[in-house]
């Protein structure tokens, strides 16, 4: 395990055994070798400070128009960046924290949004069909409104884990190998597979990273058949000892989404309203894909299921929004 990098997995397989630690202590090494206070680790005892923060600056620009003949715009354009601080690698070390560097998790860097309202120009006090004699058709084509609210942003970070401890059992990084992180967050991109089960039924599978640079990273950690290609592109395990990897987050896809409402208003009197309502939420359908957060397989990097994406984009306030098309009816009188 040493010669993986996965000091802090010996650590704590070691620690974590009576007999072993019994050994130990036997051959003259202290009891809090692996753990600082080893008499509390099941008792409950933590340690509260207030090192974690955030950082948040953007850039906003907002445009606004009035309802004025029959048109509402509203727009919004937001540049942003949210860091937090790093993960506390050991309590032996609080040097190892590395300040606000660390993308938060709802850290979205543009997010373009629009609403509006648009009165059809037909019926009553309106150049189209204004003048028809009939009352009913009058009525009929009279207080239709079309509106909808459009967001288009890009996605939330990912960490990539590599499954492999040194100074916590867990994670130690990666490293990348003929490729930046930057050239890596270029090849981000959503593409559907298919393969086909030993019951012979079709499994739809998505990915977001080119199935060759798949290929080469699960070589580089053992997981498939395949040769190595060292001068190909890849990811590859922090095997370094006594070295942490690289920590390298990813953004998800662009995330774009449109809801849109049909409204038609029927007046009675000088104060009574009929609004009949149909909203499509998500009207074209779109799904969008994120690639994962904490210990999914798929940011794992040291697991066959990394490069897929079983997960459809929530909002970070977990609304109980789906993300598929909802379309949905509405009828209010109001006096």
């Amino acid at each position: 395990m040493l010669m993986r990098g996965q000091a802090g997995d010996l650590a704590n397989t070691i620690s974590s055994s009576a007999t072993n630690m019994a050994r130990l202590r036997a051959a003259g090494y202290p009891a809090n070798l692996f753990t600082a206070n080893p008499t509390t680790v099941n008792g409950a005892a933590n340690l509260t400070t207030n090192r974690g923060g955030t950082t948040y600056n953007a850039l906003q620009v907002e445009m606004r128009r009035r309802f004025t003949k029959g048109v509402l715009i509203g727009a919004s354009y937001t540049w942003s960046h949210s860091l937090s601080t790093g993960n506390l690698l050991t309590l032996r070390d609080l040097g190892t924290d590395n300040g606000y560097t660390t993308p938060s998790a709802f850290d979205i860097r543009h997010a373009l949004k629009l609403n509006w309202i648009y009165e059809l120009p037909f019926g009553k006090k309106h150049r189209m069909l204004g003048s028809l004699n009939n009352p009913i058709l009058r009525t009929a084509v009279s207080g239709w409104q079309f509106s909808g609210v459009s967001r288009v942003q890009s996605g939330t970070p990912s960490l990539l884990t590599g499954g492999r401890g040194t100074y916590l059992p867990g994670d130690n990084g990666v490293n990348l190998h003929n490729i930046t992180t930057s050239q890596l967050q270029g090849l981000i991109s959503i593409r559907k597979a298919s393969t086909v089960s030993a019951s012979g039924v079709a499994n739809g599978l998505v990915y977001y990273l080119p199935q060759s640079l798949i290929d080469n990273t699960l070589s580089a950690f053992a997981l498939n058949s395949r040769p190595l290609d060292p001068n190909a592109p890849y990811i590859g395990p922090a095997d370094t000892p006594g070295q942490f990897g690289n920590q390298v987050y990813l953004y998800g896809p662009w995330t774009p989404r449109f809801d849109l409402s049909l409204v038609k208003h029927t007046k009675i009197g000088e104060s009574k309203d009929i609004e009949f309502r149909a909203n499509a939420l998500n009207a074209f359908n779109l799904t969008n894909f994120y690639l994962a957060s904490g210990g999914n397989a798929n940011i794992n990097v040291n697991n066959t299921l990394f490069g897929q994406t079983t997960n459809a984009y929530r909002d970070v306030n977990q609304t109980n929004d789906s993300g598929a098309r909802m379309i949905e009816f509405g009828l209010r009188f109001t006096f």
